[in-house]
């Protein structure tokens, strides 16, 4: 699944949360003001890689009615859910240039590491710590049941 299969409803219900949770201040943009936020949600459900199926099903979960009280009690009713939602959201408006600049995180050309530079640094056990633990990724439990289950 990508961005491009999500429906124009399901973007909708992104860009409600995006408002709520990321209004702007004095110093950064609101989600909702970010002239390439659509592009960016886009993005970050394709970072999501399997896991977007996960922000689908997290969607269908989601209140209609969407204001700060009510992703509060979505928060403490639907935990796994919300952190899909928001990481997703949230994860769109920091791939913003302009939103980085604001925070003062450096933006433009990167530079990457020359291949045996990567090897070196993987040769001396800086990751090993990294490998060593459990994954980082929590699914929703509904999901969660459905990839552990045996298929009938």
């Amino acid at each position: 699944m990508s961005g491009e299969v999500l429906s124009p409803g399901q973007f909708d219900q992104l860009r409600a949360v995006a408002r709520v949770l990321i209004p702007g201040d004095g110093h950064s943009p609101a989600a909702n003001e970010l002239n390439d936020y659509d592009e960016l949600l886009r993005r970050a459900v394709d970072a999501l890689g399997p896991e977007a199926d996960a922000l689908c099903h997290a969607l269908t979960r989601l209140p209609a009615n969407v204001e700060l009280a009510v992703l509060e009690g979505f928060a403490l009713d639907e935990a796994a859910a919300f952190d899909l939602i928001s990481t997703a959201v949230a994860g769109a408006y920091f791939m913003s240039e302009h939103v980085l600049q604001s925070i003062g995180y450096p933006v433009g050309a990167r530079h990457a590491a020359p291949h045996d530079r990567a090897a070196e640094e993987l040769g001396n056990g800086l990751l090993d710590p990294m490998l060593a633990r459990d994954p980082l990724v929590v699914l929703p439990p509904a999901t969660a049941q459905h990839l552990h289950s045996d298929p009938e």
